[in-house]
């Protein structure tokens, strides 16, 4: 059982770590201001009626 525990605990805190430097190398990469000017593009065209949710 305690075998099963630290496994557990090492697979988590390696996943952990994995996501932390994913997420790092990303945030050197990112431009704010070309993602703020993605955001604030006018709309495109409107939802196609399969898209659409029900009344």
């Amino acid at each position: 059982m305690n075998q099963f525990l630290v496994m557990a605990a090492a697979e988590k805190l390696t996943a952990i770590q994995t996501a932390e430097s994913y997420f790092t190398e990303r945030r050197g990469r990112g431009d704010r201001d070309k993602a703020l000017a993605f955001l604030s593009r006018p709309g495109g065209e409107p939802p196609l009626p399969e898209d659409q949710l029900p009344d």
